[in-house]
């Protein structure tokens, strides 16, 4: 017997080496497998996070790009304060889309610049305005935004802009 059978014969004196060979042989194939799996899930997990990003950021140039263009028409205008009501709907389809789309740091923005436009329209926000708020902000989370730069009164402050006067 050569120095490996007899050290196996010692270790494991009940296995015949043809045992111990298919055993050994099973085992790495099983760890191989489970190493093969974690491998792909991980792949998996990654390709998700990528194409959820990907839909994000294509989103948000299309929300950004609308913005512009409406608030350039806006802009133009003498009288700020005279929107038609065609303006109107599409400040409030943007403004849904800026709070689902959007980064932390250009809401929190944006949400200032809706205030300055029109502070009597945000000047009391009510309690379950503030709860829409923190509503918004819970969807927003669940897409995958980490809402450290904005608050549940901004998220509040956004919309009740638009919808609260007419004005903006």
């Amino acid at each position: 017997m050569d120095t490996i059978t007899t050290h196996q014969s010692m270790m494991y004196p009940l296995l015949d080496s043809t045992v111990f060979t298919a055993i050994v042989s099973s085992l790495t194939t099983i760890f191989v497998m489970a190493l093969g799996l974690l491998v792909w899930w991980v792949k998996k997990q990654w390709q998700t996070k990528h194409e959820a990003k990907t839909e994000i950021r294509s989103k948000e140039k299309e929300v950004f790009t609308r913005m512009l263009e409406n608030h350039s028409r806006q802009f133009a205008k003498i009288n700020v304060h005279s929107l038609t009501k065609h303006n109107f709907e599409d400040n409030l389809a943007i403004t849904r889309e800026l709070l689902v789309w959007s980064a932390d740091g250009v809401l929190a923005e944006y949400a200032l610049y809706m205030q300055s436009l029109s502070p009597e329209a945000i000047s009391k926000l009510e309690k379950r305005e503030i709860h829409f708020g923190k509503a918004i902000l819970a969807f927003r989370k669940q897409l995958g935004y980490r809402n450290k730069r904005v608050t549940p009164e901004q998220a509040a402050i956004v919309f009740k802009a638009v919808w609260g006067s007419g004005n903006i």
